[in-house]
């Protein structure tokens, strides 16, 4: 398949993605029902009609959150700028003061959580 071989050219083939089939409202209701039989997880939308939209975040936030781990660390009070530094990047789920460290629940993607837990020692789960 064209697109596929795109994809594997730009380095993009293992990357998630979304088959959306959009201008529902200029294509004859025969030809969609074909299409959506053909491709029962794609979405279907149009976003001049405004129709679909709401699917199409749905989705994106299902394999957003796929993609993302979550990392149960105990630092030491003294190190908590790292972990707060990079808040940007990660959400701060839970935090539990006690006995100079703080237990920590942090959410975000794998890739950035490893370097955080590298630094700080941790598990991802």
């Amino acid at each position: 398949e064209e697109s596929i071989r795109v994809l594997e050219e730009i380095g993009a083939r293992r990357i998630p993605r979304i088959l959306v089939f959009n201008k529902l409202d200029l294509v004859p209701k025969s030809r969609v029902e074909a299409v959506m039989e053909e491709f029962p997880h794609a979405v279907f939308m149009s976003v001049e009609k405004r129709f679909g939209l709401g699917e199409l975040v749905g989705k994106m936030e299902e394999e957003l959150s796929r993609m993302e781990k979550e990392l149960v660390l105990e630092v030491p009070q003294d190190r908590l700028g790292l972990i707060y530094s990079n808040l940007g990047k990660v959400v701060l789920e839970d935090q539990l003061f006690h006995d100079g460290y703080v237990k920590m629940r942090l959410r975000g993607r794998a890739e950035i959580l490893k370097e955080i837990a590298g630094k700080l020692g941790g598990d991802l789960t």
